[in-house]
């Protein structure tokens, strides 16, 4: 899910201007799993042959692995110095959040127990991944021909 919105203000025509800007998104991970050939075929009907799952077992899936959340916003304000010569000065923030199971402590989902009776589980290693929040200012001279 995500909105993002932005303008570009002429204060003085041909002179100096302001481009306002932002974005926020969200997003959410899960983890599902399927039977390759379907789901176990526990009894027949007559005439019907049974499906048999070559996977030992199939696993509940995760309703919640991950989860990202951004901002992103800036403003700058051109100021044109010639015909072909702008001067630019502007402000950027990004802020991205990140929480996995992982880092959160979660480090092993447990899963149902397969026809053996054996248990299985899921340790996801996904932890490269760290929040940040970044300030940016910046001034920059452009040309056009």
């Amino acid at each position: 899910n995500s909105i993002g919105l932005s303008t570009d203000m002429q204060v003085v025509p041909d002179l100096l201007s302001f481009r306002l800007e932002g974005l926020a998104s969200i997003t959410k991970g899960a983890v599902t799993f399927d039977s390759l050939v379907g789901a176990l075929n526990t009894g027949t009907t007559a005439g019907a042959t049974a499906i048999l799952d070559s996977n030992s077992f199939i696993p509940v899936g995760f309703p919640h692995v991950d989860s990202t959340r951004t901002v992103n916003a800036g403003l700058s304000a051109t100021y044109r110095i010639t015909k072909s010569l702008s001067a630019v000065l502007g402000y950027r923030y990004d802020h991205w959040i990140y929480q996995d199971d992982l880092i959160n402590g979660e480090f092993e989902r447990p899963v149902t127990r397969n026809a053996t009776g054996a248990f299985n589980s899921l340790i996801t290693l996904d932890n490269i991944l760290r929040s940040y929040e970044v300030h940016t200012a910046f001034a920059k001279i452009s040309t056009t021909f």
